[in-house]
Parts: structure tokens; C-alpha cells; sequence
């Protein structure tokens, strides 16, 4: 097993697309094997040697396999976040051998499904409307996918119920106006990507003041920053906001393994997150 790059180098092949119904069935097959893998880990000790853990490991990877279709032109395209969540699962089983994951771990690898397939949702509604196929099911959709994440996510960032209500009031907007433009959901999925840069540097700050040591938080924390960058066609001010946040983060790491991070540090990223994603949604 790899360590988590962040970086896709091959992701398994797309096995459904689906309609909105065939897509809950399989996003339900993806939270069932979650459920049954974060059972099946959460001792220290555990190894793929057992075959009740290589099961419940083996179901959630293929799960996986029928994720985030819709994002095949997007940033982070499909192969890279099937991969990403990949090394993720692998991070976990390889620091399962030897201690007990924290259960904020798993919430935080739920967290991650989840709010991919918010994206996901909204990009395969705007290829449905721009292939003039779209329908209220696929706004729908949306609706539900975020409920989901933002419910996941609220002990970790409870502003996510704000951007649900937003999303929400939005798609009711919609929906009540009869006519849909594919162009009018592409702020949706700006915003939804904005917010993840300050889900993930929050939850960044609750591992590490918990003591949590784990590559995966540090590395979502800047591929979210990277992945709204290139979402939005990488404009020199956001780049070079980007450059100052990935030296706050190496500067943050090293202070974390020297033993001499402070909260006030922490509370200066937030500052700079926040203004990062203010200036995202422009």
C-alpha cells in the first residue's frame, strides 16, 4: 500500500453512472461499507490478514469505484479523488497495525466522501442541463447531498449549514423559476469548493491539538487549496495566496513535529483561509 500523495496516478474505471435513484443505491452501498470497514478497524492490531477486515476493506474500495462519474473534467477530476480516498483508506489500514485509529479519522474519511459527492451532484446536474436532460430530481439531488455533508461536518465546521441554506435556497429558486441554465450552478460548485479549504484546515487544528499524527489531514488541507485554485483556472492572485498557505502549512508541520506549535498559529491559518476563500468566491 502507498501513502497518501494526493496526486492521481490510476483510479479504477467509472462501473455506473446512473440516474438520480441508481446513484442514491450506490451511494448507499458506499456509506454501508464505511460503516462495516470503520467497525471492522477500530482496534489496534488489525491487519488485511483477517478476513473479516480484508471483506470489509475490499467492499469499501469497490464502492468507490462507482463515485464521482461526474466529475471527469472538474478539479480534482474523478481518478484523482477515487485515488486520493484510495491512499486515505490505505494511510488508515497501515496505522492500524499498530494503534487504535481515532474515530475522528473516520469521521473525517466520511466527511471527505460526502462533500466530493455534493460536487459530484452539482456537476452532473449541470451536464444534465446543458445536454437539455436536466430535471428537479437532479437539483434534488444537490439538496440531499449537502444535508449529508453538512450534518457529517457540523461538530467540524459549522458553517456548512450556512452554504447548505444558501445552496439550499438557492436550488429552491430554481426550481420555482421552471428554467435552468447549466451556467447558473457552476457558483454552486465554486462555493461548495471554496468552503472545503476551510473545512479541512479546521479539521487540521482539531487532529493536531488532539494529537492525532496523520499525512492525510496535512495533505487535504492543501489539495483542497490547489483543487479550488485550478477549479477556478488558476488566476495569479489566488496562485499566489496558494504559494503563502502551503509556507504557512510546511512551517505549521515542522512546528508540529519540533513540538512547538501554539494555538495562535493556528489562529493565524484561520485568518488566512478565510480570506483565501473571500477572495475565491469574487
Amino acid at each position: 500500500m502507498t501513502a497518501w500523495t494526493g496526486v492521481a496516478h490510476a483510479a479504477p474505471p467509472a462501473t455506473c453512472q446512473g440516474t438520480t435513484t441508481n446513484q442514491a443505491e450506490l451511494d448507499a452501498k458506499v456509506d454501508a461499507a464505511l460503516a462495516q470497514f470503520r467497525e471492522r478497524m477500530k482496534n489496534a492490531g488489525v491487519t488485511l490478514a483477517d478476513p473479516d477486515v480484508k471483506a470489509a476493506y475490499d467492499a469499501l474500495i469497490q464502492s468507490l469505484r462507482s463515485q464521482y462519474a461526474a466529475m471527469a473534467n472538474s478539479s480534482p477530476t474523478t481518478a484523482t479523488i477515487r485515488t486520493r480516498l484510495t491512499e486515505a483508506i490505505n494511510d488508515i489500514v497501515n496505522r492500524a497495525q499498530k494503534i487504535a485509529i481515532a474515530q475522528a479519522e473516520f469521521n473525517a474519511l466520511q466527511i471527505d466522501i460526502l462533500n466530493h459527492r455534493v460536487r459530484n451532484a452539482v456537476n452532473q446536474a449541470m451536464a444534465a442541463y446543458k445536454a437539455g436532460t436536466g430535471t428537479v430530481e437532479d437539483l434534488r439531488r444537490i439538496q440531499q447531498t449537502m444535508v449529508a455533508a453538512a450534518d457529517a461536518a457540523k461538530a467540524e465546521l459549522p458553517e456548512l449549514s450556512e452554504l447548505r441554506a444558501r445552496l439550499n435556497a438557492r436550488i429552491d429558486e430554481l426550481i420555482a423559476r421552471g428554467s435552468v441554465l447549466a451556467s447558473e450552478l457552476e457558483p454552486l460548485d465554486k462555493d461548495v469548493s471554496a468552503t472545503s479549504a476551510k473545512l479541512w484546515s479546521h479539521v487540521l487544528e482539531l487532529h493536531t491539538l488532539a494529537s492525532i499524527k496523520t499525512e492525510t489531514d496535512w495533505v487535504r488541507s492543501k489539495t483542497s487549496i490547489s483543487d479550488h485554485v485550478a477549479l477556478v483556472n488558476n488566476p495569479p492572485n489566488l496562485v499566489d495566496i496558494q504559494k503563502r498557505l502551503f509556507r504557512i502549512l510546511d512551517g505549521l508541520k515542522a512546528k508540529v513535529e519540533a513540538g512547538t506549535l501554539s494555538q495562535a498559529e493556528f489562529d493565524a491559518l484561520k485568518k488566512e483561509i478565510t480570506a483565501f476563500a473571500r477572495e475565491a468566491l469574487k
